[in-house]
């Protein structure tokens, strides 16, 4: 029988890491390459990466219901008067802050002269 010299102690430490975490110095994103590169070279490719798609889309869109008026709650200051009176059905408007207000070119027509409480009550 041939005599096995025994390991030295960082062969056994890489040996034993390779069997839990795989290889040392391998990079996992080339998994991801490998698998694109087989795809592609196999029939159906582009009907795979649909589904792909169509899965994550399916997976997102229960958080639609979250997201979107969250975005509009924290983003409606930045909107400009004809959205906010779109988005509301027609119910905003514009707070009178004080009757001495500054209204200036960024301000809508609607909010100057047409609001319940015009920021300009003349023309």
């Amino acid at each position: 029988k041939a005599q096995v010299e025994p390991a030295s102690p960082p062969e056994l430490f890489r040996a034993s890491c390779a069997r839990i975490c795989g290889p040392i110095g391998k990079v996992w994103a080339m998994t991801k390459a490998v698998y694109y590169k087989l795809w592609a070279t196999t029939a159906n490719w582009t009907q795979r990466k649909n589904y792909g798609w169509y899965q994550v889309w399916a997976r997102a869109m229960p958080w639609c219901w979250v997201t979107v008026p969250g975005a509009a709650w924290f983003s409606f200051g930045w909107w400009s008067d004809e959205w906010k009176k779109t988005a509301t059905l027609g119910i905003w408007e514009p707070p009178l802050v004080h009757w001495d207000s500054n209204m200036t070119n960024f301000r809508s027509d609607f909010v100057k002269y047409h609001a319940q409480y015009p920021g300009i009550p003349y023309k």
